[in-house]
């Protein structure tokens, strides 16, 4: 913004210009051309640059304006709408479709796309933008691509993927121990046979009361 303090001086910026200052997010030059072409068809249609026209439009006829712009995809349209707009979007990263696949949410092979457009109806008014944040969240720290913490995660009574790869351990019987509602594994304090807590050990041959 401090390059570009207004958007007609952004509009009037030359490509290479806008690559520098935008550089540090990666993909520099295609982003440069995304944003610049934008601008100018924006310009070109309503007379200036502003989205705000979106805000009368319908939910998926709003994203589909946007996603109709080179270089904008769902996931980016869905942004703009759910924090610009506060409209009812859902975005969808690779965070949240990874932890929305091991729920179960949604298919394997569901798309960024596709997995936006399935769980965006379910999602209560007024929780996009908790529940968005929250699962990428809960992706970064818990439910990571390789080696993600199932014993820690606070979903994994509803988990599929995490009740099959968490591995209760042998009881010191020899038998596997049933998990409890909350889908782990209660544990065992104390050596077997002994008294429980508040319990009195009867001496031997000592007859019952």
């Amino acid at each position: 913004m401090r390059r570009f303090p207004t958007l007609p001086r952004l509009a009037a910026a030359p490509p290479r210009a806008v690559e520098e200052a935008i550089r540090v997010g990666g993909l520099a030059g295609a982003k440069a051309k995304a944003i610049l072409s934008a601008l100018g068809r924006l310009n070109e249609e309503r007379g200036g640059y502003t989205l705000d026209f979106l805000a009368d439009m319908p939910l998926a006829e709003a994203r589909a304006h946007l996603t109709s712009f080179p270089g904008v995809g769902v996931k980016t349209a869905n942004v703009v709408l759910l924090f610009s707009f506060r409209r009812e979007a859902f975005p969808v990263d690779t965070h949240v479709l990874r932890v929305a696949k091991r729920l179960g949410l949604v298919p394997q092979n569901a798309t960024l796309a596709r997995a936006a457009l399935l769980v965006e109806p379910h999602v209560p008014a007024g929780e996009h933008a908790p529940l968005h944040l929250n699962m990428i969240r809960l992706g970064r720290e818990i439910c990571r691509p390789r080696n993600p913490r199932h014993d820690e995660c606070p979903l994994l009574p509803v988990c599929p993927e995490g009740k099959r790869s968490v591995k209760p351990p042998m009881s010191m019987d020899g038998q596997v121990p049933r998990r409890g509602q909350d889908g782990r594994v209660p544990r065992r304090s104390g050596r077997p046979g002994a008294a429980k807590p508040g319990r009195r050990e009867r001496p031997p041959g000592t007859p019952r009361p």
